[in-house]
């Protein structure tokens, strides 16, 4: 199972997302460096273990407010070892033309309509569908989360509510979402708090997880990273 860092960037800072309550995230305070650039936030993370993928979520594309591209560029020119999946709310595929060489997470609370998903995923088909719920609500067009034929091939369960709450990942939605996906590649975010999730997540099959106060926090260090590696290495 693979461990994913999360960086939130808004305003060209790295803030601590809380329950998805976006409108009350602050700038991140973080035990891993004194600051919250996302070139030295990125810079911590894989000093302190090899991550080789790290989710970007960029607010202020994802909120209509501009974005944060020249950053995501520089960030992928420096770290050129580190696969970035970005996540800028993509909604058309007049966009992600233009975005083309990224890795690209679609988010479901976009709306996005299952033609156009559909649309992008024959243009590209290693995109990752993002299936964003808020508490028991999922956010977006119910026909996407029905059509599941139209799923690509990398799904992330983001549970928005969990995110920097405490309070564990939502395990029955994740074992219900997981049925549904069949052999698709199935990536859990929000709630994971400590060695204990990432081995109950490890036991259901899941293929990866997305993580970050857990690692600001050092409830997960690297040292638990290294054990939880090697004890699932084939």
């Amino acid at each position: 199972m693979e461990i994913i860092p999360v960086i939130d960037i808004r305003r060209g800072q790295v803030v601590h997302a809380v329950k998805g309550q976006r409108q009350n995230y602050r700038p991140l305070q973080t035990s891993l460096c004194e600051s919250n650039s996302p070139e030295d936030i990125v810079q911590a993370f894989i000093s302190s273990y090899p991550f080789k993928t790290i989710y970007i979520a960029d607010l202020d594309a994802i909120e209509g407010q501009s974005d944060n591209d020249q950053i995501i560029e520089q960030l992928h020119d420096k770290f050129q070892s580190v696969t970035f999946w970005v996540d800028q709310g993509i909604t058309s595929t007049v966009k992600f033309k233009d975005l083309l060489l990224r890795q690209h997470v679609i988010g479901s609370e976009t709306n996005i309509s299952p033609d156009i998903l559909n649309e992008i995923i024959i243009s590209s088909p290693d995109i990752i569908l993002s299936l964003d719920f808020q508490a028991n609500t999922f956010l977006g067009d119910r026909n996407l989360l029905q059509k599941t034929g139209l799923w690509p091939g990398r799904i992330i369960i983001m549970s928005l509510a969990r995110v920097g709450a405490d309070n564990g990942p939502d395990y029955k939605l994740i074992s219900s979402l997981k049925k549904t996906a069949g052999d698709r590649k199935i990536y859990v975010a929000g709630g994971v708090r400590h060695e204990t999730d990432l081995n109950l997540l490890n036991d259901m099959g899941i293929d990866g997880v997305l993580i970050a106060t857990a690692l600001h926090t050092e409830r997960i260090t690297n040292g638990i990273l290294n054990k939880f590696i090697k004890k699932n290495a084939p």
